[in-house]
């Protein structure tokens, strides 16, 4: 849900600690004033999933991968491994996620 209100603190954190980078296709887009990409939460924090806003439980992706990862189109495993397409997440070792959080996505938002 776009409307509930989000720390834009736990994003920027982790658009910075990224360089704007998506952790899924690895896609660094570049606008005339500076980089771009998007805060991403594995659970959902809107209606009805109401997960944490919280840094174990957001990516930064690009806005393709943004939309396909809330779509459900596309998952993560335990191990990193992407589910509905080729690859791995791109985790760095400062950037502690939430498994509870994947297993979340995974079976109450990702469609196989």
């Amino acid at each position: 849900e776009r409307g509930v209100i989000r720390r834009s603190a736990v994003g920027n954190h982790l658009k910075n600690l990224y360089g704007y980078a998506c952790q899924i296709s690895g896609i660094h887009l570049d606008k005339p004033n500076g980089p771009y990409a998007e805060a991403c939460h594995i659970s959902t924090v809107g209606t009805p999933h109401n997960r944490p806003d919280e840094v174990q439980n957001v990516l930064c992706l690009s806005p393709t991968m943004h939309v396909f990862f809330d779509l459900g189109a596309i998952s993560i495993n335990d191990d990193l491994t992407l589910l509905g397409m080729e690859g791995r997440l791109n985790l760095k070792n400062e950037h502690d996620l939430s498994k509870k959080a994947f297993k979340y996505h995974r079976d109450n938002i990702f469609r196989e």
